[in-house]
């Protein structure tokens, strides 16, 4: 299945199921996925995890970690809706351990609590 067709199933599934923000999350990070010329007309099948890295880091460069955390769930989730529900025959390009440790979020550091005297 071609990119573009999955994708605009993919919105039509969030534009139904989810809430009007995080349609236009999506919509607004897919559509991005979709402007490069090297996604638009290809299958879903033969997108790779190397071709995911690059573009994240091509479109978020100036971003947070979060960010990038963010917009690799979004690609997670789009291809894991691609293998389940429209039976695609792939394994998700995002399911990568590099990928994972790559857009994972750092954990927050717990704070001390100072006691009255130190202060």
């Amino acid at each position: 299945m071609k990119t573009d067709i999955a994708i605009k199933e993919y919105l039509n599934f969030h534009r139904a199921n989810s809430s009007a923000a995080t349609f236009r999350n999506y919509n607004a990070f897919l559509s991005l996925f979709l402007l490069q010329p090297a996604f638009k007309e290809r299958e879903v099948e033969s997108i790779n995890s190397n071709e995911i890295h690059q573009f994240i880091e091509q479109s978020s460069s100036t971003c947070k970690q979060s960010t990038k955390h963010l917009r690799f769930t979004q690609l997670k989730a789009f291809f894991n809706f691609c293998i389940n529900i429209l039976s695609i025959e792939t394994k998700n390009p995002c399911d990568t351990l590099l990928l994972n440790k790559t857009y994972r979020l750092s954990r927050a550091v717990s704070r001390s609590i100072i006691n009255k005297e130190v202060v």
